[in-house]
């Protein structure tokens, strides 16, 4: 799989290996047992930076001040969570309590 300036990478209980490709603008999951795409989902927002999962979703960090929450089994968009603090994105995780990690970059 060649993946266009890849990001970010999680990977879930079924095996489903999710990058984001700021290349393309992108959310690409893989079946991580033969590396064949599953799906990919367009981000029109913004460059996708950062992802993470947690509760059956995806959290994808943007370049813009934003976060993606994706379904993690249909990869449709459920949800964006906006902040001007989230500018520029460059990680986020989850702790075991679920509580949700943040790293950004602010340029002003």
């Amino acid at each position: 799989v060649n993946i266009n300036q890849p990001r970010g990478i999680t990977l879930d209980k079924r095996g489903v290996l999710m990058t984001s490709a700021s290349g393309r603008n992108s959310c690409l999951a893989i079946n991580s047992s033969d590396m064949n795409p599953i799906a990919e989902t367009i981000i029109n927002i913004s460059q996708p930076r950062s992802i993470a999962r947690y509760g059956g979703h995806y959290y994808i960090g943007l370049q813009n001040e934003s976060i993606l929450v994706m379904d993690s089994t249909t990869f449709s968009i459920r949800n964006t969570i906006s902040s001007p603090h989230l500018n520029g994105t460059r990680d986020v995780i989850f702790l075991n309590n679920g509580t949700i990690m943040i790293a950004s970059s602010v340029v002003t």
